[in-house]
């Protein structure tokens, strides 16, 4: 059931579908089953919470505790300090950071939104950090366990990227550090105008993997000065 939330907010909102949602998890008898054919005014709204919150992605006081006392992720995965730690885990920790704010600040958007539309967008915005925060602390986990990679995060395609990237020569690198800055610039200027905010997550995610090749870049170059 809690997948079937999930997915329904990779979808466009819709009230019939979220309320049998909302009735397959509270039981035919809840006392709002009445509105199931009525919609009233800020229905699908309270829908929406109501979906986040069953799906795991509204965050805990004791998780925001933990935020706010500053618990390093070494704490809990001291294989981050360790020499040969594989570089793409280093990699998603800062990802982690950033998907968790990501996923907060956009819980307390929730309760901010005007309209359907803007609900459920930030519904969408928390499902989706949500999940790639958990799919961080998936590869986490698995390699504490296993000291070995679980390597289902896009970030190992991404690396791989990078090492292609120290394959290519100073005139190819140059090229490709203007047209990527340019990219930045473009993806950003996106975020910040936010016309299709279901692209927003993804756009996020663009941004950091053409940061990340920028960053390797430059380092590189510096390498041949």
């Amino acid at each position: 059931m809690k997948q079937k939330v999930i997915n329904y907010f990779s979808q466009k909102p819709d009230y019939s579908i979220a309320f049998n949602l909302f009735l397959l998890i509270k039981g035919n008898d809840h006392p709002l089953a009445r509105f199931q054919h009525k919609p009233v005014k800020g229905a699908l709204q309270a829908l929406h919470i109501e979906l986040a919150r069953y799906a795991g992605v509204m965050p805990t006081k004791t998780a925001q505790k933990s935020v706010i006392k500053g618990r390093s992720l070494r704490e809990d995965y001291p294989f981050l300090s360790d020499a040969d730690c594989p570089p793409e885990l280093k990699i998603l920790a800062a990802n982690k950071i950033t998907a968790y704010h990501n996923y907060t600040n956009g819980h307390s958007q929730l309760f901010a939104c005007n309209n359907n539309k803007q609900q459920f967008e930030a519904a969408k915005y928390v499902v989706e950090n949500y999940i790639e925060n958990r799919s961080i602390f998936n590869e986490f986990e698995y390699y504490k366990k296993h000291k070995s990679v679980l390597g289902l995060h896009p970030i190992f395609k991404a690396y791989q990227d990078i090492i292609a990237l120290r394959k290519m020569g100073v005139l190819e690198l140059v090229k490709l550090q203007g047209n990527t800055v340019k990219n930045i610039g473009r993806i950003k200027s996106l975020i910040n105008k936010n016309t299709q905010p279901h692209l927003r997550v993804e756009r996020e995610a663009s941004l950091q993997e053409k940061q990340n090749h920028l960053a390797e870049i430059e380092r590189i170059l510096k390498t041949y000065a």
